[in-house]
This record gives C-alpha cells, sequence and structure tokens, in this order.
C-alpha cells in the first residue's frame, strides 16, 4: 500500500505529462485495438469460409433498377418457393419485429440452410410443425417442446415447436459481411418458402441472401433469367468462395497495414514514458536510497515502478476495451486474450530499462551532499 502512495506522488508531480500520455494512449490505443479487433476477426472469417470451400456455393449480386423498388413478384416467388423448397439453395430473413419481442436475434432460415451451417438437429426432419425453432446457447426461457406465438403480417397466428439448443459455436456467413454471424444469442426459424411466404410479405433479402449449393449451371442460368423476366431486378451469379476470400484478403492487407502504422504510434509514446520513467528515477534517486536505508527492497521500488506505469496504461485500454465490447459484442474470446496479452506486454517492455537503472543504484553515492 505504501508504494502505492509513493507512485500517487509521482503523477502528481507529474500530472501534465500524465495527462498528455494518457491522452495519446486513448486515441492510438483505441485504433490499434480497433485494427486487431478486425483483423482477428476477418481472419476468423476467412477460416470458416475455408470450412465450407468444398460446397460449390453461389450467389448473386443484384442491381436494383434506377426508378421503382423492383419489387418481387408472384413469378419470382415461384422460381424462389422452387429452387429453396426442392434442397437446391438457402436464403434467410432477418426479423426485427420479432427481435424486439423476443429479446434475441430472430432468422428465418430456409432450403438447406441448417444442412450448410450445421445447425441440423435430429427434431428438424421429425417435426410436423411448418415452423421450428432452435435457439443459441445464451438465449433462455425456451425449452424443447415449447410453442411459441409468431406475428405474421396478415394478422394470422402462427405456432412454432422449439426443437432444441442450436451447438454451442453455431454460425452462418453471407456474402455482404466480413464477419462471422454468431448465432449464440440467436433465434433461428426454419420454414418451407412456400409456406412462409403465404402468412409473410415478399422481402428484398430472401433474394440478396440466396445461394445455391453444388447446384448445375444450367439450372442457375434459367433461375437468373426467370428472376430477370419476372423483375425488373438485374442478377448475375458469382462464387461466394472467391467472392469473399477475395474482399476479405483485401481488408486483411488493409488492416495490417494500419496496424503497423498504429503501433510504430505505440512504440514511440512507449519510448517517451520510458524517457519520462528514467527523468523520474534520476529526480527520485536520494528518495529511492533513504527508503533502501529504511528497509525498502528492491521488488518494492520495482512495485512502485509498475503502479506508476500502470497508471499510464490501464486506464485508456479499459476505456478503449470497454468501448470496442460495445461495438464487437460478439467479440470472441481469443480477442479478450489478446487484449489482456498486448497490455501486460506493453507494461512489461516499458519498465524494463528503469528496472535495470534501479538494479544498478548505488544507495551511498545518491546519499552524498556533493
Amino acid at each position: 500500500m505504501i508504494q502505492f502512495r509513493f507512485a500517487m506522488n509521482d503523477i502528481k508531480r507529474n500530472v501534465k505529462i500524465v495527462l498528455i500520455v494518457i491522452g495519446f494512449l486513448l486515441i492510438t490505443g483505441y485504433f490499434f485495438m480497433l485494427m486487431t479487433t478486425t483483423l482477428l476477426l476477418n481472419l476468423d472469417f476467412v477460416n470458416e469460409v475455408q470450412r465450407i470451400r468444398d460446397e460449390n456455393i453461389t450467389f448473386f449480386r443484384i442491381y436494383y433498377p434506377s426508378e421503382g423498388s423492383g419489387g418481387i413478384t408472384s413469378e419470382t416467388q415461384r422460381w424462389l418457393a422452387q429452387a429453396l423448397d426442392n434442397n437446391r439453395a438457402y436464403s434467410f430473413v432477418q426479423s426485427p419485429e420479432l427481435s424486439r419481442r423476443l429479446g434475441a436475434d430472430v432468422i428465418f432460415a430456409f432450403g438447406i440452410f441448417d444442412e450448410v451451417f450445421d445447425i441440423e438437429l435430429e427434431g428438424t426432419k421429425t417435426s410436423s410443425s411448418p415452423f421450428k425453432i432452435l435457439f443459441g446457447n445464451k438465449v433462455n426461457g425456451l425449452g424443447e417442446g415449447d410453442l411459441i406465438e409468431l406475428d405474421s403480417h396478415i394478422k394470422t397466428s402462427i405456432k412454432a415447436e422449439v426443437i432444441g439448443r442450436l451447438p454451442r459455436g453455431a454460425s452462418y456467413l453471407t456474402p455482404h459481411s466480413s464477419r462471422v454471424n454468431k448465432l449464440n444469442n440467436s433465434i433461428v426459424v426454419l420454414a418451407e418458402y412456400e409456406t412462409w411466404s403465404s402468412v409473410y410479405w415478399p422481402d428484398s433479402q430472401i433474394l440478396a441472401n440466396m445461394c445455391f449449393v453444388n447446384t448445375p449451371t444450367g439450372y442457375i442460368t434459367s433461375f437468373v433469367e426467370g428472376i430477370v423476366d419476372s423483375s425488373s431486378l438485374r442478377i448475375i451469379p458469382a462464387s461466394f468462395y472467391d467472392y469473399v476470400l477475395e474482399k476479405n484478403i483485401h481488408q486483411i492487407e488493409d488492416t495490417v497495414l494500419f496496424l503497423l502504422f498504429f503501433l510504430s504510434i505505440i512504440f514511440l509514446i512507449g519510448v517517451g514514458i520510458v524517457a519520462n520513467l528514467l527523468l523520474l528515477i534520476d529526480r527520485n534517486l536520494r528518495e529511492y536510497a533513504i527508503h533502501r536505508l529504511y528497509g525498502a527492497t528492491l521488488t518494492d521500488l520495482y512495485l512502485r515502478t509498475v503502479i506508476y506505469v500502470s497508471t499510464l496504461i490501464l486506464p485508456p485500454f479499459a476505456i478503449v476495451y470497454s468501448r470496442l465490447n460495445s461495438l464487437f459484442p460478439f467479440m470472441t474470446s481469443h480477442v479478450d486474450i489478446g487484449f489482456v496479452c498486448v497490455v501486460i506486454s506493453i507494461i512489461g517492455i516499458v519498465v524494463i530499462i528503469p528496472f535495470k537503472k534501479l538494479r544498478n543504484q548505488n544507495v551511498a553515492l545518491c546519499l552524498r551532499r556533493d
């Protein structure tokens, strides 16, 4: 406790420098940790993409007309239902209204969504319910066999059967995002598209998230022609794997460059902290020597230095972590561990040179009056 008080006195004597350092660390640390988190999430995404690379997945780039909405017509609905309900493709729709009511992200999934992303449970095939619910491991209040009422657009009461809990770590991918979409806090409603479209209005998300799996090129060509002929939309098929991999590799390269830039700034700040510590030690040598004479050990002086450095570094990084946690609530455990390792490493590197100076301190020389 006494070393903590001495460290606080050191901070009071250098309050301007301390505030400047904390300010620089707050700004630089935020962008550094943001880039680090983004890099880790992109790498996680690439790993998940590699996992499904053997599946020949085709998605569509959609070009909307300059005028009008290019809405989904009944003929377009027929093409979508034919593809999704015949196990050729998968798609999904997010439901903000149900999400607000149920307190979890609600996703309607169609086609072979559960098979592609390995969330299929035994009950999904045996249940006769047209709407089957799977819930993530952070969703509470649901149990196997429960019947949940879902709101529909035509004011018809829909009962969905709860099949069970999603496998731990369940997730899904979309070409329009550069991160793995975790399902820990989600409710997935599996349904046949034709049944769903009879109680819900057409949604452009269906086509935007549409992906064919291991489907012959001829059928995809017919599907594209059918969509173009039945609507004012223009769609172009593209390889899911090639598109997302190329996009994410470029993002990873850019992120690494920014990461190195902010790392160099943090290095310069670290050099400044070391220089400040060495000046502080020179100014406090007589005080250190007196403490040593009265029984303080070298470990006590080390502790005082660590407390001083930690007071400079921990507050800005704690604020940064809190902010990033609100931006990335899906942050995985290895991101948290990496954050802790970075902070401990910075503190450890900064105190190495001051520790050496303290170890070489000559008590008698510091007490001479001349």
